[in-house]
């Protein structure tokens, strides 16, 4: 059988491969929450578009976000009372949203980011994040993988 090289090291390093749908790892987004999603050339389009379908289960969604690009499908009118944008910085994605009154923009040095989530300015409830998979030494790296993760405190 031949192994993908995610697979191979996770076989080597002895921890389960977890496949789980779109749905399934979105679960754990739930009403009144506060969602960073991560950005840039990172932005986890497909699972915000699957985060859209979930619309139905799912009110007043804060979605944060420093620098996104691609589609983001949740910043559409129609979800308006399930999901709403603050973005940190005004990228393409965002700039209709913002100018049409669908999404916030907070003025702030990128510097200055972290402490808004260090001081619980901007608590954080789940954070959908691209990650390598681990490394022989168990490092992850800021690459393509797409996980979601709860904010653990």
């Amino acid at each position: 059988m031949r192994y993908t090289y995610r697979e191979k090291i996770f076989f080597e390093m002895n921890i389960p491969l977890n496949y789980v749908s779109p749905k399934e790892s979105l679960a754990i987004i739930q009403s009144n929450q506060r969602v960073f999603i991560h950005g840039s050339a990172h932005t986890p389009t497909y699972l915000l578009e699957h985060l859209a379908k979930e619309a139905y289960r799912l009110e007043n969604v804060e979605i944060v976000s420093i620098s996104v690009y691609g589609d983001l499908h949740v910043d559409k009118p129609e979800y308006k009372n399930s999901f709403h944008l603050n973005s940190l910085f005004v990228s393409a994605s965002v700039r209709n949203a913002v100018n049409t009154g669908h999404a916030d923009y907070v003025p702030v040095f990128l510097s200055e980011i972290p402490e808004l989530f260090k001081q619980n300015i901007l608590p954080i409830d789940v954070a959908i994040v691209h990650v390598s998979p681990p490394a022989m030494r168990r490092v992850i790296v800021h690459s393509v993988y797409q996980l979601i993760l709860p904010v653990v405190q």
